[in-house]
């Protein structure tokens, strides 16, 4: 009797076991937990085994076409926050997202990431995105800081709500703080807020951008609005631009201005 009650407490543990490795994320000792579906990707952050500082790979492509339904229509839940910030890494190994949904137009730092700090991301693709939130909103991320991006790239649609107090939006990065993006590409249609729109990124506070490419159409309700990126700095730029030409010499001349296109048609402005 006590011989078959150990083999059955035997077998018990190890079926526990078994099903204690049958859902533990997939990795070799040391190595990055590999991402293979979009409910793996939504346990980073809200599972004990997914956490935020940890080094992550795509291990295929992934059909996100069902967050669409999630959340009540919301979509896929940003990773990260500003009280909780992405500080891991995410290698794509050029992998594909496909179809990703996120609807947050009350949020701020809305994106596949919301909030990452001194993270590291390559290598992305995104195919047919569509996020929409307030404002620091980006296909890749919301909000970056310390974190350099390459290698990344974005379809689909990315846009702000309709509001004086919204921004920040950007292809792949809505607002970026230093770190970098490089050799990163959009094809998304980008419709901004009211301030600080740009095809790859809508605001870039000392972080360089290089060998970067937009080709979708970008729009906004106000200023600021650029290409590749909406704005560049932390200062108001007519400010510093006028204060620049009032320095220049000009033959015959005593004043400096420039104009500025904004939804409205021409801002002129100018200093005597």
């Amino acid at each position: 009797m006590k011989l078959h009650r150990y083999r059955t407490l035997l077998f018990a543990a190890c079926c526990f076991a078994l099903a204690v490795v049958a859902f533990a994320p997939v990795r070799d000792a040391g190595a990055a937990i590999t991402i293979s579906s979009i409910e793996d990707l939504q346990k980073i952050g809200n599972d004990a085994a997914f956490p935020l500082d940890e080094d992550y790979l795509l291990g295929a492509d992934i059909d996100a076409s069902d967050t669409a339904a999630w959340n009540s229509g919301d979509g896929f839940d940003p990773i990260g926050d500003s009280s909780t910030p992405f500080t891991g890494s995410f290698d794509g190994q050029g992998y594909t997202i496909r179809e990703l949904k996120i609807n947050r137009d009350t949020e701020g730092y809305v994106g596949l990431f919301g909030y990452a700090e001194g993270a590291v991301f390559k290598d992305i693709n995104f195919d047919n995105a569509t996020v929409n939130g307030d404002d620091e909103v980006g296909i890749l991320a919301g909000y970056s800081e310390y974190s350099p991006i390459s290698g990344c790239n974005v379809t689909g649609r990315v846009s702000s709500a309709d509001d004086s107090d919204s921004g920040y939006v950007g292809g792949v990065v809505g607002n970026i703080y230093f770190g970098s993006i490089t050799a990163c590409t959009s094809a998304a249609r980008v419709t901004g807020g009211y301030y600080y729109t740009g095809g790859i990124a809508g605001y870039d506070e000392y972080a360089p951008i290089t060998g970067c490419s937009a080709t979708g159409s970008i729009g906004s309700y106000e200023e600021y609005t650029g290409g590749i990126v909406g704005y560049i700095g932390k200062q108001p730029v007519k400010r510093i631009l006028l204060e620049g030409l009032k320095r220049l010499e000009y033959r015959g001349y005593d004043s400096a201005g420039l104009a500025v296109h904004a939804r409205d048609g021409f801002q002129l402005a100018k200093t005597v």
